[in-house]
Protein backbone atom coordinates (compact mmCIF):
# COMPACT_ATOMS: atom_id res chain seq x y z
CA UNK A 1 0.00 0.00 0.00
CA UNK A 2 1.14 3.28 -0.91
CA UNK A 3 0.68 6.13 2.28
CA UNK A 4 1.98 9.27 0.85
CA UNK A 5 3.51 10.90 -2.05
CA UNK A 6 5.85 13.91 -1.14
CA UNK A 7 8.43 16.72 -2.92
CA UNK A 8 10.53 19.31 -1.43
CA UNK A 9 9.50 21.16 -4.65
CA UNK A 10 7.84 24.58 -3.67
CA UNK A 11 5.06 24.76 -6.15
CA UNK A 12 4.56 20.33 -5.25
CA UNK A 13 0.92 20.46 -4.15
CA UNK A 14 -0.03 19.24 -0.57
CA UNK A 15 1.42 16.10 0.19
CA UNK A 16 -0.39 13.37 -1.24
CA UNK A 17 -1.85 10.83 1.28
CA UNK A 18 -3.40 8.44 0.48
CA UNK A 19 -6.14 5.79 2.52
CA UNK A 20 -6.48 1.76 2.62
CA UNK A 21 -8.65 0.77 -0.13
CA UNK A 22 -9.62 2.19 -3.45
CA UNK A 23 -8.13 5.71 -4.18
CA UNK A 24 -9.07 7.55 -7.01
CA UNK A 25 -7.53 10.61 -7.98
CA UNK A 26 -9.69 13.20 -10.00
CA UNK A 27 -9.86 17.14 -10.99
CA UNK A 28 -11.84 18.84 -9.38
CA UNK A 29 -14.99 20.81 -11.63
CA UNK A 30 -16.59 23.58 -10.87
CA UNK A 31 -20.11 23.87 -11.34
CA UNK A 32 -19.77 26.76 -14.11
CA UNK A 33 -17.48 24.88 -15.91
CA UNK A 34 -18.45 24.18 -19.65
CA UNK A 35 -17.69 21.09 -21.69
CA UNK A 36 -14.55 22.65 -23.03
CA UNK A 37 -13.01 22.70 -19.64
CA UNK A 38 -11.45 19.66 -19.00
CA UNK A 39 -9.66 18.09 -15.93
CA UNK A 40 -5.86 17.84 -17.37
CA UNK A 41 -3.17 19.30 -15.18
CA UNK A 42 -4.64 18.04 -12.00
CA UNK A 43 -1.32 15.93 -11.67
CA UNK A 44 -3.09 12.54 -12.30
CA UNK A 45 -0.39 11.56 -14.88
CA UNK A 46 2.27 13.21 -12.89
CA UNK A 47 2.00 10.59 -9.86
CA UNK A 48 1.99 8.01 -12.19
CA UNK A 49 5.18 9.03 -13.40
CA UNK A 50 6.09 9.93 -9.76
CA UNK A 51 5.72 6.12 -8.67
CA UNK A 52 7.23 5.08 -11.51
CA UNK A 53 10.66 6.94 -11.03
CA UNK A 54 10.89 6.08 -7.11
CA UNK A 55 10.69 2.63 -8.67
CA UNK A 56 13.96 2.59 -10.37
CA UNK A 57 12.66 4.00 -14.00
CA UNK A 58 15.50 5.10 -15.51
CA UNK A 59 16.40 8.75 -15.52
CA UNK A 60 17.17 9.28 -19.15
CA UNK A 61 18.38 12.92 -20.51
CA UNK A 62 14.61 13.03 -21.66
CA UNK A 63 13.35 12.40 -18.27
CA UNK A 64 11.06 15.24 -16.85
CA UNK A 65 13.19 14.78 -13.27
CA UNK A 66 16.03 16.00 -15.31
CA UNK A 67 14.61 19.08 -16.27
CA UNK A 68 15.75 22.02 -15.10
CA UNK A 69 12.90 22.97 -13.50
CA UNK A 70 12.80 19.64 -11.71
CA UNK A 71 16.19 18.40 -11.63
CA UNK A 72 17.39 19.24 -7.92
CA UNK A 73 13.76 18.83 -6.21
CA UNK A 74 13.75 15.22 -4.37
CA UNK A 75 10.56 12.93 -4.47
CA UNK A 76 9.96 10.53 -2.43
CA UNK A 77 7.60 7.38 -1.45
CA UNK A 78 6.33 6.25 1.99
CA UNK A 79 4.72 2.46 1.40
CA UNK A 80 4.42 -1.40 2.42
CA UNK A 81 7.16 -3.22 1.13
CA UNK A 82 6.89 -7.24 2.13
CA UNK A 83 4.78 -6.24 4.81
CA UNK A 84 7.22 -3.77 6.74
CA UNK A 85 6.71 0.22 6.05
CA UNK A 86 9.68 1.69 3.74
CA UNK A 87 10.77 4.93 2.49
CA UNK A 88 12.13 5.87 -0.92
CA UNK A 89 13.75 9.32 -2.01
CA UNK A 90 14.98 10.47 -5.22
CA UNK A 91 16.46 13.09 -7.22
CA UNK A 92 16.94 13.55 -11.17
CA UNK A 93 20.04 15.08 -10.78
CA UNK A 94 21.53 11.74 -8.95
CA UNK A 95 20.95 9.06 -12.51
CA UNK A 96 22.37 6.20 -10.50
CA UNK A 97 21.74 6.73 -6.70
CA UNK A 98 18.95 7.03 -4.22
CA UNK A 99 17.98 7.55 -0.67
CA UNK A 100 15.83 4.08 1.22
CA UNK A 101 14.90 3.63 4.55
CA UNK A 102 13.32 0.31 5.50
CA UNK A 103 13.19 -0.22 9.52
CA UNK A 104 15.22 -1.09 11.12
CA UNK A 105 18.14 -0.27 8.99
CA UNK A 106 18.52 3.51 8.84
CA UNK A 107 18.14 5.42 5.65
CA UNK A 108 20.66 3.96 3.64
CA UNK A 109 22.43 5.21 -0.25
CA UNK A 110 20.92 3.05 -2.91
CA UNK A 111 21.96 2.16 -5.91
CA UNK A 112 19.15 2.44 -8.60
CA UNK A 113 19.81 -1.42 -9.89
CA UNK A 114 20.33 -2.43 -6.63
CA UNK A 115 17.30 -0.68 -5.90
CA UNK A 116 15.43 -2.61 -8.53
CA UNK A 117 16.89 -5.64 -7.44
CA UNK A 118 15.51 -5.59 -4.31
CA UNK A 119 11.85 -4.76 -5.45
CA UNK A 120 12.11 -7.38 -7.89
CA UNK A 121 12.62 -9.87 -5.16
CA UNK A 122 10.67 -8.30 -2.57
CA UNK A 123 7.52 -7.83 -5.13
CA UNK A 124 7.63 -10.91 -7.38
CA UNK A 125 10.37 -12.94 -5.99
CA UNK A 126 12.53 -13.05 -9.37
CA UNK A 127 15.98 -12.86 -7.50
CA UNK A 128 15.26 -16.76 -6.51
CA UNK A 129 14.35 -17.41 -9.80
CA UNK A 130 17.50 -15.97 -11.73
CA UNK A 131 19.69 -17.34 -9.30
CA UNK A 132 17.77 -21.01 -10.43
CA UNK A 133 18.36 -20.42 -14.01
CA UNK A 134 14.84 -19.56 -14.49
CA UNK A 135 15.37 -16.24 -16.70
CA UNK A 136 11.97 -14.62 -15.56
CA UNK A 137 10.43 -11.52 -16.63
CA UNK A 138 12.52 -7.99 -15.18
CA UNK A 139 10.81 -6.51 -12.29
CA UNK A 140 10.13 -3.23 -14.60
CA UNK A 141 8.42 -5.31 -17.19
CA UNK A 142 6.22 -6.64 -14.63
CA UNK A 143 6.05 -3.61 -12.09
CA UNK A 144 4.65 -0.83 -15.58
CA UNK A 145 1.55 -3.00 -15.45
CA UNK A 146 0.60 -1.50 -12.21
CA UNK A 147 1.88 2.20 -13.28
CA UNK A 148 1.21 2.77 -16.38
CA UNK A 149 2.26 5.77 -18.10
CA UNK A 150 0.39 8.18 -20.59
CA UNK A 151 3.57 9.12 -21.87
CA UNK A 152 4.54 5.55 -23.09
CA UNK A 153 0.96 5.31 -24.53
CA UNK A 154 0.21 2.44 -21.55
CA UNK A 155 -3.74 3.18 -21.67
CA UNK A 156 -3.83 2.11 -25.50
CA UNK A 157 -3.98 -1.30 -25.65
CA UNK A 158 -4.62 -3.69 -21.97
CA UNK A 159 -1.79 -6.17 -23.30
CA UNK A 160 0.52 -3.63 -23.43
CA UNK A 161 2.41 -0.71 -20.54
CA UNK A 162 4.17 0.55 -23.43
CA UNK A 163 3.63 1.25 -27.15
CA UNK A 164 6.95 -0.57 -28.67
CA UNK A 165 6.67 -3.71 -26.16
CA UNK A 166 7.16 -6.90 -27.45
CA UNK A 167 5.20 -9.76 -28.00
CA UNK A 168 7.37 -11.85 -26.03
CA UNK A 169 7.81 -9.61 -23.17
CA UNK A 170 3.80 -9.28 -23.13
CA UNK A 171 3.37 -12.97 -23.01
CA UNK A 172 5.76 -13.93 -20.25
CA UNK A 173 4.58 -10.80 -17.76
CA UNK A 174 0.99 -11.18 -18.28
CA UNK A 175 1.04 -15.27 -17.95
CA UNK A 176 3.36 -14.29 -14.62
CA UNK A 177 1.22 -11.65 -13.30
CA UNK A 178 -1.81 -14.28 -13.58
CA UNK A 179 -0.09 -17.26 -12.17
CA UNK A 180 0.36 -19.42 -15.70
CA UNK A 181 3.56 -21.01 -17.11
CA UNK A 182 5.18 -17.94 -18.11
CA UNK A 183 8.28 -20.07 -19.31
CA UNK A 184 6.30 -21.41 -21.86
CA UNK A 185 5.92 -17.92 -23.35
CA UNK A 186 10.03 -17.76 -22.60
CA UNK A 187 10.51 -20.55 -24.92
CA UNK A 188 8.28 -19.26 -27.87
CA UNK A 189 10.12 -16.16 -27.78
CA UNK A 190 13.28 -18.31 -28.17
CA UNK A 191 11.54 -19.89 -31.07
CA UNK A 192 10.73 -16.18 -32.77
CA UNK A 193 14.02 -15.16 -31.87
CA UNK A 194 15.64 -18.00 -33.93
CA UNK A 195 13.31 -17.24 -36.59
CA UNK A 196 14.05 -14.15 -36.93
CA UNK A 197 17.40 -14.56 -37.23
CA UNK A 198 17.08 -17.34 -39.91
CA UNK A 199 14.94 -14.74 -41.90
CA UNK A 200 17.98 -12.24 -41.90
CA UNK A 201 20.47 -14.78 -43.23
CA UNK A 202 18.00 -15.87 -45.64
CA UNK A 203 17.61 -11.81 -46.82
CA UNK A 204 21.03 -11.16 -46.49
CA UNK A 205 21.85 -14.35 -48.50
CA UNK A 206 19.91 -13.08 -51.49
CA UNK A 207 21.08 -9.83 -51.59
CA UNK A 208 24.99 -11.64 -51.59
CA UNK A 209 25.84 -9.93 -48.41
CA UNK A 210 26.76 -13.33 -47.14
CA UNK A 211 29.83 -13.57 -50.26
CA UNK A 212 32.76 -12.52 -48.06
CA UNK A 213 31.28 -15.17 -45.44
CA UNK A 214 30.57 -18.45 -47.06
CA UNK A 215 32.48 -17.38 -50.11
CA UNK A 216 31.84 -16.90 -53.77
CA UNK A 217 30.97 -19.93 -56.51
CA UNK A 218 34.44 -20.44 -57.30
CA UNK A 219 35.46 -20.24 -53.59
CA UNK A 220 33.13 -22.94 -52.93
CA UNK A 221 33.93 -25.03 -56.09
CA UNK A 222 37.65 -25.35 -55.05
CA UNK A 223 36.64 -25.93 -51.44
CA UNK A 224 34.59 -29.12 -52.82
CA UNK A 225 37.08 -30.09 -54.92
CA UNK A 226 39.68 -30.08 -52.48
CA UNK A 227 37.31 -31.99 -49.97
CA UNK A 228 36.97 -34.63 -52.69
CA UNK A 229 40.71 -35.03 -52.75
CA UNK A 230 40.69 -35.67 -49.43
CA UNK A 231 37.74 -38.35 -49.01
CA UNK A 232 38.94 -40.57 -51.97
CA UNK A 233 42.49 -40.69 -50.31
CA UNK A 234 40.94 -41.22 -47.21
CA UNK A 235 38.63 -44.26 -48.98
CA UNK A 236 41.97 -45.68 -50.21
CA UNK A 237 43.55 -45.66 -46.55
CA UNK A 238 41.08 -47.35 -44.91
CA UNK A 239 40.65 -49.77 -47.84
CA UNK A 240 44.25 -50.79 -47.97
CA UNK A 241 44.44 -51.02 -44.20
CA UNK A 242 45.10 -54.38 -42.20
CA UNK A 243 44.28 -54.53 -38.43
CA UNK A 244 46.99 -56.34 -36.34
CA UNK A 245 45.67 -57.97 -33.13
CA UNK A 246 49.32 -57.87 -31.82
CA UNK A 247 49.78 -54.08 -32.63
CA UNK A 248 49.96 -52.74 -29.36
CA UNK A 249 51.83 -55.72 -27.89
CA UNK A 250 54.10 -55.28 -30.85
CA UNK A 251 55.05 -51.76 -30.28
CA UNK A 252 55.27 -52.37 -26.59
CA UNK A 253 58.64 -54.72 -27.34
CA UNK A 254 59.78 -52.36 -29.82
CA UNK A 255 59.76 -49.85 -27.36
CA UNK A 256 61.52 -52.07 -24.78
CA UNK A 257 64.02 -53.60 -27.71
CA UNK A 258 65.13 -49.50 -28.18
CA UNK A 259 65.51 -49.37 -24.46
CA UNK A 260 67.82 -52.23 -24.21
CA UNK A 261 69.88 -50.96 -27.25
CA UNK A 262 70.24 -47.63 -25.96
CA UNK A 263 71.45 -49.09 -22.56
CA UNK A 264 74.37 -51.68 -24.33
CA UNK A 265 75.00 -48.65 -26.07
CA UNK A 266 76.04 -46.26 -22.76
CA UNK A 267 77.77 -49.28 -21.10
CA UNK A 268 80.06 -49.66 -24.03
CA UNK A 269 80.73 -45.78 -23.93
CA UNK A 270 81.93 -46.69 -20.62
CA UNK A 271 83.89 -49.26 -21.60
CA UNK A 272 85.76 -47.39 -24.32
CA UNK A 273 86.32 -44.70 -22.01
CA UNK A 274 87.66 -47.14 -19.53
CA UNK A 275 89.99 -49.42 -22.63
CA UNK A 276 91.66 -45.66 -23.33
CA UNK A 277 92.83 -45.05 -19.93
CA UNK A 278 94.16 -48.66 -19.47
CA UNK A 279 96.25 -48.16 -22.62
CA UNK A 280 97.39 -44.81 -21.75
CA UNK A 281 98.29 -46.22 -18.39
CA UNK A 282 100.43 -49.27 -19.59
CA UNK A 283 102.49 -46.60 -21.75
CA UNK A 284 103.15 -44.93 -18.70
CA UNK A 285 104.11 -47.79 -16.42
CA UNK A 286 108.17 -48.00 -16.69
CA UNK A 287 110.72 -48.65 -13.86
CA UNK A 288 112.89 -46.26 -13.06
CA UNK A 289 116.10 -45.59 -14.88
CA UNK A 290 118.93 -46.93 -12.53
CA UNK A 291 121.09 -43.83 -12.58
CA UNK A 292 118.20 -42.45 -11.04
CA UNK A 293 118.45 -45.17 -8.25
CA UNK A 294 122.78 -44.36 -8.17
CA UNK A 295 121.87 -40.98 -6.83
CA UNK A 296 119.47 -41.62 -4.78
CA UNK A 297 121.24 -44.30 -3.01
CA UNK A 298 124.20 -42.00 -3.34
CA UNK A 299 122.46 -39.42 -1.15
CA UNK A 300 120.94 -41.69 1.09
CA UNK A 301 124.23 -42.63 1.88
CA UNK A 302 125.42 -39.36 2.85
CA UNK A 303 122.54 -38.82 4.80
CA UNK A 304 121.58 -41.66 6.32
CA UNK A 305 124.61 -43.80 6.83
CA UNK A 306 124.57 -47.31 8.25
CA UNK A 307 121.06 -47.21 7.31
CA UNK A 308 121.26 -48.09 3.51
CA UNK A 309 122.51 -51.76 2.62
CA UNK A 310 120.80 -52.81 -0.46
CA UNK A 311 121.98 -53.19 -3.58
CA UNK A 312 121.18 -51.51 -6.49
CA UNK A 313 120.30 -54.49 -8.25
CA UNK A 314 118.01 -55.99 -5.87
CA UNK A 315 116.32 -52.71 -5.42
CA UNK A 316 115.56 -52.36 -9.37
CA UNK A 317 114.41 -56.16 -9.26
CA UNK A 318 111.85 -54.77 -6.96
CA UNK A 319 110.88 -52.00 -8.99
CA UNK A 320 110.73 -53.95 -12.02
CA UNK A 321 108.30 -56.93 -10.13
CA UNK A 322 106.01 -53.82 -9.51
CA UNK A 323 105.87 -52.42 -12.66
CA UNK A 324 105.44 -56.49 -14.31
CA UNK A 325 102.20 -56.89 -11.89
CA UNK A 326 101.03 -52.96 -12.66
CA UNK A 327 101.27 -54.19 -16.50
CA UNK A 328 99.52 -57.78 -16.21
CA UNK A 329 96.44 -55.86 -14.29
CA UNK A 330 96.32 -53.24 -16.65
CA UNK A 331 96.33 -55.68 -19.41
CA UNK A 332 93.63 -58.07 -18.15
CA UNK A 333 91.49 -54.95 -17.29
CA UNK A 334 92.01 -53.76 -20.92
CA UNK A 335 91.19 -57.24 -22.19
CA UNK A 336 87.78 -58.12 -19.69
CA UNK A 337 86.61 -54.33 -21.24
CA UNK A 338 87.44 -54.93 -24.47
CA UNK A 339 85.20 -59.02 -24.29
CA UNK A 340 82.35 -57.17 -22.40
CA UNK A 341 82.15 -54.52 -25.55
CA UNK A 342 81.97 -57.36 -28.22
CA UNK A 343 79.23 -59.14 -26.05
CA UNK A 344 77.42 -56.13 -25.88
CA UNK A 345 77.83 -55.79 -29.92
CA UNK A 346 76.26 -59.27 -30.50
CA UNK A 347 73.48 -58.73 -28.51
CA UNK A 348 72.89 -54.98 -29.98
CA UNK A 349 72.95 -57.15 -33.49
CA UNK A 350 70.09 -59.69 -32.10
CA UNK A 351 68.26 -56.60 -30.76
CA UNK A 352 68.30 -54.13 -33.42
CA UNK A 353 67.38 -57.68 -35.86
CA UNK A 354 64.48 -57.70 -34.34
CA UNK A 355 63.36 -54.18 -34.01
CA UNK A 356 64.01 -54.08 -38.00
CA UNK A 357 61.47 -57.24 -37.90
CA UNK A 358 59.04 -55.75 -35.46
CA UNK A 359 58.90 -52.27 -37.68
CA UNK A 360 58.57 -54.05 -40.44
CA UNK A 361 55.15 -55.16 -39.22
CA UNK A 362 54.15 -52.39 -37.75
CA UNK A 363 54.91 -50.61 -40.94
CA UNK A 364 52.64 -52.64 -42.78
CA UNK A 365 49.66 -53.03 -40.41
CA UNK A 366 47.94 -50.97 -38.14
CA UNK A 367 45.78 -51.32 -34.89
CA UNK A 368 42.00 -51.67 -34.40
CA UNK A 369 42.05 -48.09 -32.53
CA UNK A 370 43.69 -46.41 -35.13
CA UNK A 371 41.61 -47.92 -38.02
CA UNK A 372 38.46 -46.78 -35.90
CA UNK A 373 39.71 -43.31 -35.69
CA UNK A 374 40.33 -43.27 -39.78
CA UNK A 375 36.79 -44.30 -39.63
CA UNK A 376 35.17 -41.74 -38.06
CA UNK A 377 37.77 -39.22 -39.83
CA UNK A 378 36.81 -40.56 -43.18
CA UNK A 379 32.83 -39.92 -41.61
CA UNK A 380 33.47 -36.38 -40.70
CA UNK A 381 35.45 -35.61 -44.03
CA UNK A 382 32.01 -37.24 -45.99
CA UNK A 383 29.73 -35.33 -43.81
CA UNK A 384 31.25 -32.18 -44.42
CA UNK A 385 31.64 -32.62 -48.32
CA UNK A 386 27.89 -33.44 -48.03
CA UNK A 387 27.38 -30.05 -46.60
CA UNK A 388 29.85 -28.23 -49.27
CA UNK A 389 28.36 -29.69 -52.25
CA UNK A 390 24.94 -28.83 -50.96
CA UNK A 391 25.96 -25.31 -50.67
CA UNK A 392 27.07 -25.35 -54.02
CA UNK A 393 24.30 -26.58 -55.30
CA UNK A 394 22.01 -24.03 -54.03
CA UNK A 395 23.99 -21.03 -54.72
CA UNK A 396 23.93 -22.45 -58.64
CA UNK A 397 20.15 -22.50 -58.07
CA UNK A 398 19.98 -18.62 -56.67
CA UNK A 399 21.83 -17.24 -59.10
CA UNK A 400 20.14 -19.76 -61.87
CA UNK A 401 16.44 -18.29 -60.29
CA UNK A 402 18.13 -14.78 -60.83
CA UNK A 403 18.98 -15.08 -64.29
CA UNK A 404 15.68 -16.10 -65.05
CA UNK A 405 13.67 -13.34 -63.21
CA UNK A 406 16.24 -11.05 -65.08
CA UNK A 407 14.97 -12.86 -68.26
CA UNK A 408 11.14 -12.69 -67.88
CA UNK A 409 11.60 -9.43 -66.94
CA UNK A 410 13.66 -8.28 -70.03
CA UNK A 411 11.06 -10.61 -72.04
Amino acid sequence: MIYKIFSDLPSFKNQLALRAGLNVLLAQKTVSATNKQTRNRAGKSSFVEIVDFLMGAKSDPDSIFRTQALGESWFGIEFDLAGKPAKAERTGKLRTAMQVSIPPDARMTFSVEAWRDHLSESMFGLGSLERAGARPPSFRSLFSYFARRQSSNGFNTPEKHAEMQQIGDQQMALMFLLGLDWQIARDWQAVRDREKTLKELKKAAGIGALGPIIGKAADLRTELTLKEARVKKMHEEIGGFQVLPEYRELERESATLTRQLNELANANTIDLIAIRDLENALTSELPPQLEDLQTLYQEAGVLLPGLVSQRYEDVRSFHESVVRNRRDYLSSELEAAKLRIGARDLSKAQLDGRRVEIMGVLKSHGALDQYVKLQSELSRLSLSLDRSASASRRLSTCKAKKMNCRLSATS
